[in-house]
């Protein structure tokens, strides 16, 4: 494994570091405009995890919502 050394490792690091910075940013920049709190995002993200549940299982949301 002395192949293996700083000169392939730092750059790896350092390179995998950037690209989740850069996802990061794209993902905050998809997000841009919506309320930022937990509660919003965790309601949110719930709503929409049910949604995708209710929908697999074959339950309509909205007769959901209406009942």
């Amino acid at each position: 494994m002395d192949w293996l050394g700083w000169d392939l490792v730092e750059p790896l690091t350092y390179s995998i570091g950037q690209g989740l910075f850069v996802s990061g940013i794209l993902y905050s920049f998809r997000n841009y405009g919506r309320d930022t709190a937990f509660t919003s995002l965790d309601d949110h993200y719930k709503s929409k995890r049910l949604n995708r549940w209710y929908t697999k299982h074959g339950v309509d949301p909205e007769r959901l919502v209406y009942l």
